[in-house]
C-alpha cells in the first residue's frame, strides 16, 4: 500500500535538521541560517501587511475628509471658497480622536492637499475656483480608491502565501471542549434498622384485695380494636430467643430504588451511579427480600416480584464489584444473553421460595386466628375477697390544700378520661368494663396507680339477716386456702369467672 505524504508538504519547520547541504558546509551553521531566513521573512510579510493595513485604514480616512470637503464646495458655491475650506478644517475632528500612528497628521495631509491645489488654481478666475477645486479633490479622491484597491489586492495575497504553509503560527484551536464531571455529594447513607423486640419486663402484681378474672363481658374483638398492640404480621414464628433480630428494613434509600419497575435497567443503572453507597450496606438485599416477603402475605404479587428484582440486582452488583456494574448491565440488557437467563431464573427461583413461606405464615395466621376468637381473653377485674365487704370508690377533690391529696389528684388527672368517669361514677361495674378492655400490664399498673392515690377502700358492709331472702355470701377460696387444703395449684374456675390470683393486703 502507497502512503501518501502530500499533507506534509505545506509543513514549514524553521529548525528542520532533515536537510542535506554540500560537505563543505557545516551543517549547523545551514540549519541557522535557514531558521534565521525563515523567521526574518515572516517578520517581513508581517510588517508588510501591517503596513499595507495602516495604509488602507488612513487613505480610507482621507476619503471621507475629502468627501466632507467637496460637500461643503457644492452646497456653499456662492461664497469664498477659502472660507467655506477654513469652516469646513475647523470642524474636522481632533487628532487625538483620529489620526495614523508614526506619521503626518489628517490635518496635515489634507493641509498639504489644499495647498496643493491652491497653488493650481491661482491663475483660474474667482467665479471658476470652487469648481476647479471640486474637480482637483475629485480626482485625489480617485487616486486614493486606486490606492486602497492596491492594497487590500497586496494583503490578500500575502495572506494566502502564510496560508499556504503550516507553521506554529498558524496554529489554531479548531475545536476545544473541556469537562469536568462535578460529583453530587452523596448524602450519608443510614444503616439498616434492625429491629429488635425488648426483652419482657417483669410486672409487678399490685397489692389490691381484688382478684383477676377473666372479663365476662367483654368479646375478643372489642378487647382487640381498644388495645394498644402494634400491627404487623408478627406471628410465633417471629418470636425467637430474646435479644435477637427478628426483622430487617432497607434505609429509605433502598427502598427507593426497590420501587424501580420491574426490567427497568437504565434506570436502575441511574440510580446507582447516583447514589454508589447503596451497594456498600449487604443488609440493602435482606431487606428488600423482606419487604417482598410481606407483600406476598399481602397478596401483593406484582410488588413482591418488584423487590427480589430490585435486591437481587444490588446482590449481583456487589458481588461484582464497581467495574463490573456497568458490563453487569450490558449484559443482562439483552435477553438471549446467558447473564440475563441465569439472573431471571434467580429471581424467579426465590419469588417461589418466598411465595411459599408466605402461604405457610398466612396459613399460621388463620389458625392462630381462629384459635384465639375461641378462647376466652384474660382481663384484670375488681372484686370484693371477703364476705360483707365491699369497694369503695373515692376520687380525689380538685384544688385541695393538702400535698397529699394533690399528689393523689395528679394520679387521677393522669388516667384516661374514660377511665375517669368510670371512677367518677363510683360504680365497680363502670371500672370492671374500661379495665376489660385494656391489656393485662396495662390493667395491672392502672389498679396499682388507684391504690397508691388512696382511690380503693374496702367498707364494710351492713347484711340485713331479718330478710327472709337473706343468704350468708361465701367467701371466695384464695390460692393459699387452695394450697392449705392440700388441692392442686390449679385456680377455682366458676362458670362464669375465672380466679387467677389474690393478694390479701392493701397497700
Amino acid at each position: 500500500m502507497v502512503l501518501d505524504y502530500s499533507r506534509f508538504d505545506n509543513i514549514e519547520l524553521s529548525d528542520d535538521s532533515d536537510i542535506e547541504v554540500h560537505p563543505n558546509i557545516d551543517k549547523k551553521s545551514m540549519i541557522r541560517w535557514k531558521q534565521r531566513d525563515i523567521h526574518e521573512k515572516r517578520e517581513k510579510a508581517k510588517a508588510q501587511m501591517g503596513h499595507y493595513h495602516t495604509e488602507v485604514e488612513m487613505n480610507k480616512e482621507l476619503i471621507g475628509r475629502v468627501d466632507q470637503m467637496m460637500k461643503a464646495l457644492k452646497e456653499r458655491k456662492g461664497d469664498n471658497a477659502s472660507s467655506v475650506i477654513a469652516t469646513v478644517m475647523q470642524n474636522y475632528p481632533k487628532e487625538s480622536e483620529s489620526g495614523p500612528r508614526n506619521g503626518p497628521t489628517y490635518t496635515e495631509m489634507m493641509e498639504s492637499l489644499l495647498k496643493q491645489i491652491d497653488a493650481e488654481v491661482k491663475p483660474i478666475r474667482d467665479e471658476d475656483k470652487t469648481a476647479t477645486i471640486i474637480h482637483k479633490l475629485s480626482m485625489h479622491r480617485d487616486k486614493l480608491l486606486g490606492i486602497i484597491t492596491s492594497r487590500e489586492v497586496q494583503i490578500k495575497k500575502l495572506e494566502e502565501e502564510q496560508a499556504s504553509k503550516i507553521t506554529s503560527d498558524g496554529l489554531r484551536d479548531g475545536w476545544n471542549h473541556s469537562s469536568v464531571s462535578k460529583s453530587v455529594p452523596e448524602v450519608p447513607m443510614k444503616q439498616s434498622v434492625l429491629k429488635t423486640r425488648p426483652p419482657k419486663e417483669k410486672v409487678k402484681k399490685a397489692k389490691v384485695q381484688a382478684i383477676e378474672t377473666l372479663n365476662p363481658n367483654a368479646s375478643p374483638v372489642e378487647i382487640q380494636k381498644d388495645s394498644n398492640t402494634d400491627a404487623g404480621y408478627e406471628t410465633d414464628s417471629d418470636i425467637d430467643a430474646d435479644g435477637l433480630p427478628d426483622h430487617i428494613e432497607p434505609t429509605p434509600l433502598g427502598r427507593q430504588f426497590g420501587t424501580i419497575a420491574y426490567g427497568n435497567y437504565d434506570q436502575s443503572l441511574q440510580f446507582l451511579g447516583k447514589h454508589p453507597n447503596i451497594l456498600r450496606d449487604e443488609t440493602e438485599t435482606d431487606g428488600l427480600l423482606i419487604d417482598a416477603y410481606y407483600a406476598e402475605i399481602k397478596l401483593d404479587h406484582v410488588r413482591a416480584k418488584q423487590s427480589i428484582h430490585q435486591g437481587l440486582l444490588l446482590q449481583y452488583c456487589r458481588q461484582l464489584g464497581k467495574d463490573g456494574v456497568s458490563m453487569f448491565f450490558h449484559r443482562i440488557k439483552d435477553k438471549k444473553h446467558r447473564a440475563y437467563t441465569l439472573f431471571i431464573d434467580d429471581v424467579e427461583n426465590t419469588y417461589s421460595r418466598i411465595k411459599q413461606k408466605a402461604a405457610e405464615a398466612r396459613a399460621e395466621e388463620e389458625a392462630i386466628a381462629k384459635q384465639d376468637a375461641s378462647e376466652p381473653v384474660e382481663q384484670i377485674q375488681l372484686h370484693a375477697v371477703d364476705p360483707g365487704t365491699k369497694i369503695g370508690i373515692t376520687v380525689p377533690p380538685p384544688n385541695h390544700d393538702d400535698p397529699a391529696i394533690q399528689e393523689c389528684r395528679k394520679i387521677f388527672e393522669s388516667f384516661s378520661p374514660g377511665l375517669q368517669k368510670a371512677l367518677e361514677t363510683g360504680q365497680l361495674e363502670a371500672i370492671n368494663k374500661v379495665l376489660g378492655k385494656m391489656a393485662v400490664e396495662e390493667a395491672e399498673e392502672v389498679v396499682e396507680k388507684l391504690s397508691r392515690g388512696g382511690m380503693l377502700a374496702i367498707e364494710e358492709e351492713i347484711l340485713d339477716a331479718t330478710d327472709p331472702n337473706f343468704v350468708m355470701p361465701e367467701r371466695a377460696q384464695s390460692n393459699e386456702d387452695i394450697q392449705k387444703s392440700g388441692d392442686s395449684n390449679e385456680p377455682v374456675k366458676d362458670d362464669k369467672l375465672e380466679y387467677i390470683s389474690a393478694v390479701d393486703d392493701i397497700d
